[in-house]
């Protein structure tokens, strides 16, 4: 059972599919290799550049320490 604090913080938190609209044209995104590396989250970013939401996007894979 969430906590009152664990809900609210879980309410704003955005979806995976949403959260790459917060990523600026020309930005570098550092991204964690293994567990760290959400699927959808990864999915929904790589869609951006491919429907012209986003120019120069790099992202940057490092291992999970």
């Amino acid at each position: 059972m969430l906590t009152a604090i664990e809900t609210l913080n879980h309410e704003r938190l955005p979806r995976a599919a949403e959260a790459p609209a917060l990523i600026p044209s020309r930005a570098k995104v550092a991204i964690a290799l293994g567990v760290g590396q959400p699927p959808a989250l990864l999915k929904a970013t790589a869609d951006r550049p491919e429907a012209g939401q986003v120019k120069d996007l790099r992202l940057l894979a490092y291992p999970a320490l």
